[in-house]
């Protein structure tokens, strides 16, 4: 159970977990939250490198294909950036489309 204050005013907010794990409540609120926290980040990183909020591909098994697609696209980018201290993800994928070089690096990079 979560609470927050607004203008004096208490909300509480209550979320039901099923779990074959014996384990206490704080491990468990833990466990939930690291996952979430995982699940947020990547999610803000490819909205912003690869603009997933703004698609408007919605038919049929297109949306878990592009995913799957924009997943292996990061991954190959962030293995190739390693060296690359300078430039931001989303500058190093605007690069490779203007500088067959760029491309050809993350294109033989090992993710």
């Amino acid at each position: 159970m979560g609470s927050s204050q607004l203008k004096g005013r208490t909300s509480i907010e209550r979320r039901y977990y099923l779990t074959s794990r014996d384990a206490d409540p704080e491990y468990l609120n833990m466990a939930i939250r690291s996952h979430w926290s995982i699940e947020n980040k990547l999610h803000c990183v490819l909205d912003v490198t690869m603009g997933e909020d703004g698609s408007r591909v919605r038919k049929d098994h297109a949306p878990e294909n592009l995913a799957i697609v924009m997943h292996i696209s990061l991954n190959m980018l962030q293995e190739a950036k390693k060296s690359i201290k300078d430039m931001s993800i989303k500058g190093f994928r605007k690069m490779a489309g203007w500088c067959d070089k760029t491309l050809a690096k993350i294109i033989r990079s090992k993710f």
